[in-house]
């Protein structure tokens, strides 16, 4: 209070001048309380938003029989088994995929609210380290842009790597300088950021490059602004908690090393397999964009030379990584991308001391804006839609938590039951396999599900993955039946996905009916009459792309072939920093018919069938029963493979050519046992020429990402 003593005796000038300081020193401290109080209510915000946000209260439900809701419920199924990730199954995701997809499930709820929890708590102890340095207003601005304005599930993970690097480098100099009273909480931010490193590989495998290299960042930091002892301290947090969140996932310690294994194939054969084209300027305007965004982060003086060099490299990798995921498969994922954009855009803001500064994320939030409206296409109805959806999610949600958990259950077996009534697949006894995928109409009617490693047939993007694939059949858990259907995404040529197993098919089953646009095979009780042997080697070619190359023609053997198309150099660089040019497969019939079709050319390195051509399911159902007019009328007398758009300096002009051959099934009735009428004339449903595989496409594969870019609900984004 002023103190009135003090000022007796004084000239009135004096005393009014003291209590003039005394007032302007009340509303000084009131000002301060003020500022206070507002970035307090705005962290508040923040927290609240992200963790609305990130943690699913109000889970979705199996929604469809798309090509993604089959994945979402096959991985599901998988953990609530405790299938071995990395051996019996093989998949983009891992053990916490319900972390990414948030949809429920009553055998992985409980992994699903762990791995989310942690997941928003490190975001938000990230955020809010960030923000001491920022404006008030940025915390709460950042989490609306992630939450609402540019959401991605992608890009919300993929954000972790510069969020990390950022936050290690706020907290480090508490760390260094502040009495020991005072480090507990950036200790606790530091040790939350190395737990979600642990666990973001096990929600998503393809996201393990990364972690490994947001790991080095971290340490590099913690190193150069404490010690070295600490940054090696450090490394042991992501580690524990890796192993930790894998055991608890009930997968068996000894898998991990299988688990990472067959991620690497998994990465490393998305590329070519899952390329899509889209308009050029779209990622050269995104690459423009990200040059603004890591200008001024270049130039920023907020720490010193070798932490501002991390930060900048953590938001390379974070540009790369969306770069990737967006634009390799040119469709909607490109979201995901225009996402990670505006994010990094606005996180980048953070660091900014100079008003001149501002103009460099301004132009990419205006790039965002571009690629945004071609297709998320966000208006102020769709903001305060998610918006009100998130908050009332989450309180609806938390409250069913706490008063009614059960409605979750019962939510989840009513949607399950409705969608079994929209499969017509029957239900079967004993295991079962779908092949090319399905997983969603085959667990909706309750089978007993027997998956081979890769589940969805277009995921075997190499010769190593559809080499487990095919060894699943030939072992003891191969499923007693099969629902199968040729249905290659991409217009691709039918026979790359997974057709090195379809010698083991012919010969381990036997069809019994058709199903719904589904062969049903039944595993034979004992082996077949006439079984099928190993492809023997019939010669090898050395062509060269573009060549016109003649099939041999060896009457009663099938003709197999594998294709060594290897790339360049250049074409090695384009597969790393962007993507491979296309290779198409043009087949000519011995009726003068000419087909095309996509050409993977690491899924052609495995000996898969040339002729005859099987495009169709009813094809293959033909091919089973030794039926001679199809065998005439779909043998290939030559086929030439050739990149998309001509010549290329990315693709050897040189390939190697092997053929093997093995003896046809013997002929069988083809009558009315499957079909209403004779086979000649097709009476089983209408089956889209290649050419049209592209027309009314419902679906979205994430890679390195693949993910849907929007999982707000269950139905995917669509290509």
């Amino acid at each position: 209070m002023f103190d009135r003593t003090v000022s007796r005796g004084q000239p009135p000038a004096r005393r009014f001048a003291l209590a003039g300081g005394w007032i302007m020193q009340r509303l000084n401290t009131m000002y301060r309380r003020l500022i206070g109080a507002r970035r307090a209510a705005a962290y508040c915000i923040t927290a609240i938003l992200l963790a609305a946000s990130l943690i699913p209260l109000s889970p979705t439900y199996p929604g469809g029989t798309s090509l993604d809701n089959a994945w979402i419920m096959g991985l599901h199924e998988a953990v609530g088994r405790s299938l071995d990730f990395g051996s019996e199954l093989v998949f983009t995701f891992g053990p916490y995929a319900s972390v990414y997809t948030q949809e429920y499930h009553p055998a992985t709820d409980h992994l699903m609210i762990l791995g989310a929890l942690v997941v928003a708590l490190a975001f938000i102890a990230m955020v809010l380290s960030i923000a001491r340095k920022a404006p008030w207003y940025w915390a709460p601005g950042f989490a609306f842009t992630v939450c609402v304005l540019a959401y991605s599930r992608d890009a919300q993970l993929i954000a972790f790597a510069p969020l990390t690097v950022m936050a290690i480098a706020s907290v480090a100099t508490d760390l260094r300088n502040g009495p020991h009273a005072r480090v507990v909480i950036p200790g606790i931010v530091v040790g939350l950021t190395g737990v979600v490193l642990g666990l973001l590989p096990l929600i998503k495998g393809s996201l393990l490059p990364l972690v490994v290299v947001t790991l080095v960042l971290c340490t590099t930091v913690i190193a150069h602004r404490l010690s070295r002892r600490l940054a090696a301290m450090y490394l042991i947090i992501p580690i524990a908690s890796l192993l930790f969140f894998w055991i608890i996932a009930r997968q068996p310690l000894g898998g991990l090393g299988a688990y990472f294994l067959t991620q690497l194939q998994i990465i490393s054969g998305y590329t070519d397999a899952m390329s899509s084209v889209g308009p050029k300027r779209e990622w050269i305007i995104y690459l423009l964009a990200c040059t603004c965004c890591l200008a001024p982060l270049a130039r920023s003086s907020e720490d010193d030379r070798l932490t501002t060099l991390a930060i900048a490299c953590a938001f390379a990798v974070f540009f790369f990584i969306a770069f990737k995921a967006g634009f390799v498969r040119h469709d909607g994922h490109v979201v995901t991308a225009a996402s990670a954009l505006l994010s990094g855009a606005v996180l980048g803001i953070s660091r900014i001391r100079s008003a001149r500064l501002i103009a460099y994320p301004l132009i990419a939030a205006l790039c965002w804006f571009v690629l945004d409206a071609h297709y998320s296409k966000t208006s102020t109805d769709k903001v305060l839609a998610r918006t009100t959806a998130i908050f009332k999610g989450f309180t609806t949600g938390l409250r069913n938590h706490l008063q009614t958990p059960e409605v979750f259950h019962a939510s989840y077996e009513s949607q399950l039951t409705k969608l079994a009534t929209d499969c017509a697949i029957p239900t079967l006894t004993g295991t079962t396999d779908i092949y090319s995928y399905g997983q969603a109409c085959l667990i909706a009617k309750r089978n007993v599900w027997s998956p081979r490693p890769v589940f969805q047939s277009y995921s075997a993007y190499t010769a190593g993955l559809a080499e487990i694939n095919r060894e699943h059949l030939l072992g003891p858990t191969a499923p007693d039946h099969v629902l199968f259907k040729i249905e290659p995404i991409d217009s691709r040529l039918p026979a790359l996905e997974d057709g090195l197993s379809w010698p083991a098919l012919l010969d381990k089953y036997a069809i019994a009916g058709f199903k719904e646009d589904h062969l049903l095979l039944n595993k034979r009780a004992e082996p077949a009459p006439s079984s099928i042997p190993e492809p023997s080697e019939l010669s090898v070619q050395s062509k060269r792309l573009g060549e016109t190359i003649q099939v041999p023609n060896v009457p009663g053997r099938l003709i197999f072939m594998s294709v060594n198309v290897r790339p360049t150099l250049l074409g090695r660089v384009a597969s790393l920093f962007y993507k491979p040019e296309q290779l198409k497969i043009r087949i000519r019939l011995s009726s003068g018919e000419l087909k095309e079709y996509r050409y993977i050319a690491r899924m052609g390195e495995q000996p898969i069938l040339i002729s005859p051509l099987v495009a169709t399911t009813r094809d293959f159902y033909l091919l089973a029963h030794g039926s001679g007019p199809f065998y005439a009328g779909n043998r290939v007398s030559s086929f030439e493979i050739s990149p998309d758009d001509g010549p290329s300096m990315q693709w050897n002009d040189t390939i190697e050519i092997r053929y093997s051959t093995m003896p046809s099934p013997p002929p069988a009735e083809t009558g009315a046992v499957i079909f209403d009428a004779p086979v000649t004339s097709w009476s089983g449903p209408k089956i889209r020429p290649a050419s049209d595989d592209w027309k009314d496409c419902d679906w979205s594969i994430d890679g390195l990402n693949g993910a849907r870019p929007n999982l707000e609900n269950a139905s995917p984004v669509g290509a």
